[in-house]
């Protein structure tokens, strides 16, 4: 089988942790220009996010084997953390939605993995639905999306 990097994304040269979490304490952190760029491999994956019932729902689909077992490994690993989404245009944040209203669960698809975000409370309902209605949005405008588990990127769509 023939490993092509068309596709799989490349996350170089850009901080793709949350804002304010950092792997450092903040009196041991570089001056500015100073930072190790990080870098790794992400699935790239077609997303669709749709509102829901208490929530939303997000598929992702790759397009070939090695991309959807790469999510899904990463996927497995990180099972239990934080999931969060960011979307960016040029490589700037427009919009990061961070899921911990509410209840995020993940289920492995035959391409991919479909992740469900739900709250029973009506307010964080509002919430994530508002999170997803941006995200959408974004996505609509042009923008990338990036999903990640404990600020760990594990799929992208361009």
């Amino acid at each position: 089988m023939e490993t092509t990097m068309e596709n799989t994304q490349m996350a170089a040269g850009m901080n793709m942790m949350m804002p304010g979490m950092n792997m450092m304490p903040s009196n041991m952190m570089m001056p500015q220009g100073m930072q190790m760029p990080t870098m790794g491999m992400v699935a790239r994956c077609e997303m669709k996010m749709e509102m829901i019932e208490g929530g939303c729902k997000i598929d992702c689909c790759c397009q070939d084997e090695m991309s959807k077992s790469m999510m899904q490994k990463m996927c497995k690993m990180m099972e239990g953390g934080m999931c969060s989404m960011m979307c960016s245009k040029n490589g700037v944040c427009v919009c990061q939605c961070n899921m911990f209203m509410g209840d995020c669960s993940m289920e492995m698809t035959e391409m991919g993995m479909c992740v469900c975000w739900t709250s029973s409370d009506a307010k964080c309902c509002e919430m994530i639905q508002s999170c997803c209605k941006s995200m959408m949005d974004c996505m609509a405008g042009g923008c990338s999306c990036c999903m990640m588990i404990n600020g760990m990127p594990v799929c992208c769509c361009c």
